[in-house]
């Protein structure tokens, strides 16, 4: 194993920081990255989409969020820690071997050994998932889950979620089998360029297989009209079209859509509002569309989305208080 450990004269965090501009390590290191808060390509995996990006904080530090495979590093070191796949002094030595700020004696065999660790974990970040499903009708089970939130058959099939008996995954050469039962059925989400299996009462690690990123409910919109929701998921989805609401959602809150996407949103509805899970990781995400696009958002009250409030209090009051914070923008995000 390769180790700094005997390196003669160590050098710490606070060395370098006082002889390199924490900005300069994140243009040398992370190489796509040219603009704070402009989202780049990854280096970490094999990405197509720009859903990186480096951003500052509160108290003026520079962090990392990727949006799309949900990585977050809370400094440069964190960042190379993990590129590199490297321990957190290991890290301080490249940086002063590549910035020539000590003679710690790091030959270009070491180096590259260390480089080369990285690349190999760093390949296997992200792999393309197969998934395939067995259909079944629909059944008692299903009724009882869905009819919680008023969603009918009806509106199931116009969304293309479909009832599954048993869903297959094959990743990195392992083959993985679920079954749908009584107390864990399960439903696949049909897109264009992909699919989606839910397992609404499995644990929080297997309730979803995804084999892509997609615009959920995109082909369900109207043509044209005054509101649109941006919201958590599908489900929430179908629940705003049962209020008279067009509504779509991210495959995942911590992939915010693109600008591209937005801009061509604005030409089709009115009024853009985001309203995410009423729990950190919605609010965060509620709080980067305003910044990134000036988008108003709210909260459901009391739940942690519409589908819980409607499950709760029901569709009519529902619609009442979606009505009354739709009408308020200056109320929605200084709640």
């Amino acid at each position: 194993m390769i180790s700094f450990d005997n390196i003669e004269i160590p050098i710490t965090k606070q060395e370098i920081l006082s002889k390199v501009k924490i900005i300069d390590l994140w243009y040398f290191y992370c190489t796509n990255f040219k603009t704070i808060d402009t989202s780049f390509i990854s280096d970490l995996y094999d990405d197509t989409n720009p859903s990186c990006r480096v951003l500052i904080s509160n108290t003026g530090n520079l962090y990392y969020r990727d949006f799309g495979e949900g990585h977050y590093f809370k400094d440069i070191f964190e960042y190379l820690m993990f590129k590199f796949n490297a321990k957190f002094h290991e890290v301080l030595n490249i940086i002063a071997s590549d910035f020539g700020l000590r003679n710690n004696k790091i030959d270009d065999k070491v180096k590259s050994t260390i480089l080369e660790l990285g690349q190999i974990k760093n390949s296997y970040i992200k792999v393309k998932s197969e998934i395939s499903v067995v259909e079944q009708g629909w059944n008692i089970v299903d009724y009882n889950f869905w009819q919680q939130f008023g969603i009918s058959f009806e509106l199931l099939d116009k969304y293309n979620v479909k009832s599954v008996k048993s869903a297959t995954l094959i990743k990195e050469n392992k083959i993985y089998s679920f079954n749908s039962s009584k107390s864990n059925p399960k439903y696949v989400y049909y897109f264009d360029t992909g699919l989606k299996v839910y397992s609404p009462l499995a644990n929080k690690r297997e309730k979803w297989l995804c084999n892509g990123s997609f615009v959920e409910g995109y082909s369900q919109l109207d043509n044209k009209a005054d509101l649109l929701i941006i919201t958590s998921s599908l489900k929430d989805v179908m629940v705003y079209r049962l209020l008279g609401v067009n509504a779509i959602a991210s495959s995942s809150e911590n992939n915010i859509f693109d600008k591209e996407i937005i801009d061509k949103l604005k030409l089709r509805f009115t009024n853009i509002i985001v309203n995410m899970d009423n729990d950190l990781t919605g609010i965060t995400c509620n709080k980067l569309y305003k910044e990134k696009y000036n988008l108003d958002w709210f909260l459901i009250d009391n739940y942690k989305d519409i589908s819980d409030g409607v499950k709760e209090i029901g569709l009519e009051k529902m619609k009442e208080e979606i009505n009354e914070k739709t009408k308020n923008t200056i109320y929605l995000y200084c709640k």
